[in-house]
């Protein structure tokens, strides 16, 4: 799970919430996917950070070189959301040139949230490190939390 803060090139990992999701199938849509990824990462995400407020609508998900997956408008049927060359290798077969599936080294997908529930998140783990019982949302980011 990433974030991408405000004045920042790179994304900005969001602590220790990540995942693996094994038997993906190879031409899955980007709205399975993004399903998928998020049903497996909103628990974590909780965990995390003591709160439950993340919709399914305010995140994105994108390739591990940051570009977003969706899918691709005027295309009938959503499929192939992950880069297929990945999966796939050229090998040669009495003379012929064959492409064969390999299952070397796994997909990555980031879960990107916004900014805001970032930050949001990240005082409300200060707040409850320090033993502060406060409501999600009454919590601001500029909140100071002395020994945090």
């Amino acid at each position: 799970m990433v974030t991408f803060e405000e004045g920042k090139k790179k994304a900005t990992l969001v602590g220790t919430v990540q995942e693996s999701i094994g038997c993906v199938p190879v031409h899955i849509g980007a709205s399975d996917l993004k399903s998928l990824v998020f049903s497996a990462l909103y628990p974590v995400f909780v965990e995390w950070c003591h709160m439950a407020s993340l919709s399914y609508a305010e995140c994105k998900i994108r390739d591990k070189d940051g570009v977003i997956i969706e899918p691709i408008a005027g295309i009938d049927g959503d499929r192939d959301a992950l880069p297929q060359q990945q999966f796939f290798h050229i090998k040669e077969v009495q003379r012929k040139q064959r492409r064969v599936f390999k299952a070397t080294k796994p997909a990555e997908v980031l879960l990107e949230i916004p900014s805001q529930v970032y930050t949001k998140a990240q005082t409300r783990k200060r707040y409850h490190k320090a033993g502060l019982a406060g409501d999600s949302e009454t919590i601001s980011s500029e909140d100071d939390i002395i020994g945090c």
